[in-house]
């Protein structure tokens, strides 16, 4: 089964994440499935909007901290000004969710760090080297970005102390410095 032409023509992926919009994901999700006359499916829901009042909180106590000069500190005016606070998750509620829901088919989630969606995956499979997992994320996340002509298409095969990208278009090569990988074209 695929949704794969339903979210070409009705643009599924990428969004700020607000929890709205994750539940209008599952809605369009559900009516897809439904449409198209598929098995149902079990759909699953991570949120990513952190309450103002869990932030109010924290500026003071030093959990939050900027990321570098180019980030200014977070104020409390700062706070308040906001429509919404979205947190960008890492693989751990994603995790948490397989572990829950083992039988899942289909996870709607707020803002992520996307490679941490790939590791997820790894280290759902017993893979304990998070730079492994999150580096050949992020390969496989950004890849079009490190191949020549631009592709779409790679496959990832993961051991437990490196891991081969396989490019799917055999027009393209994928170039990346510095990796603990290899690629195969």
């Amino acid at each position: 089964m695929s949704l794969s032409p339903s979210s070409h023509s009705h643009q599924l992926g990428g969004d700020d994440g607000e929890n709205a919009h994750v539940g209008m994901f599952v809605e369009m999700v559900s009516k897809l499935i439904s449409y198209h006359g598929y098995r149902s499916l079990t759909v699953l829901s991570i949120y990513a909007e952190v309450p103002k009042d869990f932030i109010r909180e924290k500026p003071d106590s030093g959990f939050i901290k900027s990321c570098g000069r180019a980030v200014p500190q977070l104020f409390g005016k700062d706070i308040e000004d906001s429509t919404r606070i979205v947190a960008q998750i890492g693989h751990e509620p994603y995790l948490q969710a397989i572990l829950n829901h083992s039988d899942f088919d289909i996870i709607i989630g707020g803002r992520a760090y996307d490679p941490a969606l790939y590791a997820t995956f790894c280290i759902y499979h017993g893979f304990k080297d998070l730079g492994i997992a999150y580096h050949m994320g992020k390969l496989m996340e950004r890849g079009a970005l490190c191949s020549t002509p631009k592709s779409k298409e790679a496959l990832a095969v993961v051991r437990h102390d490196s891991f081969h990208i396989v490019l799917l278009d055999p027009k393209v090569t994928l170039h990346c410095h510095l990796c603990r990988c290899s690629f195969i074209v």
